[in-house]
């Protein structure tokens, strides 16, 4: 199942995410800091995200079975 978690760079995101991938769940993750020092894993694909400048990610929404917004 792939999951999409907005905020997945943040300190809650990172451990839902580790927790997750614990889990072996699928993760598409949002993040909008170019300093930030993103988790990696082949089951993560990060997203360049602002939410205040842009509606919607683009994703392969139609992969996505849920959503945690964090």
């Amino acid at each position: 199942m792939r999951v999409l978690v907005t905020g997945g760079s943040g300190f809650i995101g990172r451990a839902v995410i580790s927790e997750l991938l614990l889990q072996g769940q699928e993760i598409t993750a949002t993040w909008h800091k170019t300093k930030d020092v993103l988790p990696q894993s082949s089951q993560i694909d990060w997203v360049n995200w602002d939410a205040t400048r842009s509606p919607l990610p683009d994703i392969e929404w139609d992969q996505i079975k849920s959503v945690l917004h964090l």
